[in-house]
């Protein structure tokens, strides 16, 4: 998917390059200079300031994710008070909740309520028999109010997506810096080697800015292998959805056992799903 991504912004730097290269136009118009140069620098001013907006907005999100899970995390862990029997429920509740969440895309993440719903549903459900007890449920509490309160802010930051207009402004800005290329272009290898490296550089621009406008950048080292740590730490199997893996999205470790979760209708339908584990080829 990643690279169907690639494909048309390639095809076309390549058709500039192939009318740059038989077609020199090698215009030396004062105004064409002056245009290229006032929309290179809007250009340049709009995207920087995009790119850090959409990065800030990224980490922020991650950063909201690293609250919810260290607040679960710590959650299964002091529920041990309670016995293990109540240490196990609750270990299942946060298992299903974290596994629902890798399930749905990021931009349906709100759709996992439901099962943030069933973990506070049954903390409600807990019996307080001694002084400690009461202390503890006191604590977690408070972390269900942190993550609920981090829920709320990281689904309205993933619902800010830059906007129509916007995405019109940059792809104006880059053909109008195309044309104004190809029609400066003297011919000469030189010449071509500069155009090449410039649209190419605008190519790169705009992907790095859709990948963090979708939340796609770097997502397995900022979210899949987050969530096998966390898993690992709930004494749970590592669990990844069978699409990233066939999509190359992320890289299973070899030598340990993880789940595979097996969709076998369309996104978003989970019904009749399989859930598979496969065995670690080296053991350490």
């Amino acid at each position: 998917m990643k690279l169907l991504n690639w494909i048309l912004p390639l095809i076309l730097v390549l058709l500039i390059l192939i009318v740059s290269i038989f077609f020199p136009f090698s215009s030396e118009s004062i105004l064409l200079t002056t245009i290229i140069g006032v929309v290179t620098f809007l250009f340049g001013i709009f995207i920087s300031f995009s790119i850090s907006d959409r990065y800030n907005r990224l980490n922020r999100i991650y950063e909201l994710d690293s609250v919810e899970r260290s607040k679960l995390i710590l959650m299964y862990r002091v529920s041990s008070i309670f016995g293990e029997k109540t240490q196990l429920e609750l270990q299942a509740k946060i298992d299903k909740y974290l596994t629902r969440n890798l399930d749905y895309k990021i931009f349906d993440y709100y759709k996992t309520e439901k099962e943030f719903d069933e973990i506070i549903d049954y903390i409600k459900s807990f019996e307080l028999t001694t002084n400690k007890q009461q202390s503890v449920y006191e604590s977690i509490l408070g972390m269900l109010s942190d993550i609920s309160n981090a829920r709320v802010e990281c689904i309205s930051l993933i619902g800010e997506k830059l906007s129509k207009i916007e995405w019109l402004v940059f792809l104006l800005f880059s053909s109008i810096i195309a044309v104004c290329l190809i029609l400066i272009n003297t011919g000469v290898f030189v010449s071509i080697f500069i155009i090449s490296i410039l649209l190419l550089s605008l190519v790169l621009l705009l992907g790095l800015l859709y990948s963090l406008d979708n939340l796609s950048w770097k997502e397995e080292e900022r979210t899949f292998e987050p969530y096998s740590k966390t898993f690992e730490a709930m004494n749970l199997l590592r669990y990844y959805p069978k699409d990233v893996i066939d999509n190359n999205l992320v890289y299973p470790p070899e030598d340990k056992d993880y789940r595979v979760a097996i969709f076998p209708n369309p996104y978003p339908d989970f019904s009749n799903m399989k859930i598979e584990i496969v065995k670690a080829k080296v053991k350490l």
